[in-house]
């Protein structure tokens, strides 16, 4: 069974470190020019909420999301997901250059179509990861071992 967060020391700093990260994540505005200011912050908001978050987790401020990202849950998704990174770009270009009739944007298609290649991607890493990185994995083991 998963053991919850203990509660720590959380002062004052750190409870708005965590609200000052989750609010650069979160875009305001309707208005076109709210929308180009956006874009324009938006990468440096989250470069920012990610760099607080990481911060609070390394020194001690532990909470429910540091938790949540030391689940082991997480450990094989991270064996995967540089073959992952690596694979989709020609699985989605095997799927897309292989259509004969233009492409009509549907909200729910799409959704379903990026589904599909992030399940795709990782099984496809998956095999790579039992086919390739493990055996090379050991050999290694054996070159490395016999040498000492």
């Amino acid at each position: 069974m998963l053991d919850a967060p203990q509660p720590s020391q959380h002062n004052e700093h750190s409870f708005l470190s965590w609200f000052g990260a989750g609010g650069c994540c979160v875009p305001v505005g309707t208005s076109l020019r709210d929308g180009v200011s956006v874009l324009d912050t938006g990468r440096l908001a989250f470069a920012i909420a990610v760099a607080t978050v990481t911060f609070l987790c390394v020194n001690e401020n532990r909470g429910i999301v540091n938790w949540v990202l030391s689940l082991s849950l997480w450990e094989p998704l991270g064996k995967l997901t540089y073959g992952a990174y690596l694979v989709h770009p020609i699985i989605i270009r095997c799927y897309y250059f292989q259509q004969v009739m233009l492409f009509h944007y549907m909200p729910f298609n799409q959704f379903v179509v990026f589904v599909a290649m992030v399940f795709i991607s990782y099984v496809v890493a998956a095999m790579l990861h039992v086919l390739v990185e493990l055996p090379f994995a050991s050999i290694t083991k054996l070159i490395v071992t016999s040498r000492r």
